[in-house]
């Protein structure tokens, strides 16, 4: 769709809302600048599954906390792009009907 004629009418907007309880975050012992970065992929990972499904809503939310996430972080902050300016782009995937 990028760069298609259709890419403008086809674009949709949404918003989401990361969350970390103050437990977890004490875990971590993380910088502001890795926090965020792990939060980013977080929330990244949860968009790209939803919109790969075609459940994406309009405002969706995670919450990150001890049932959630281990106290070992996710990932590796150092591979992790900079959340400001990110580009992702997301395939949907089609279901096959038939045999």
């Amino acid at each position: 769709m990028i760069g298609s004629p259709e890419e403008a009418r086809m674009a949709t907007s949404h918003r989401l809302v990361v969350k970390i309880t103050p437990s977890r975050r004490a875990g971590w012992q993380v910088s502001e600048s890795e926090l965020r970065k792990e939060l980013f992929e977080i929330g990244l990972r949860m968009i790209v599954e939803k919109a790969k499904q075609g459940n994406l809503s309009a405002d969706e939310q995670v919450v990150v906390n001890a049932s959630t996430h281990s106290s070992t972080l996710p990932f590796d902050p150092s591979r992790i792009v900079e959340p400001d300016g990110a580009i992702v782009v997301v395939e949907k995937e089609h279901r096959r009907i038939g045999f």
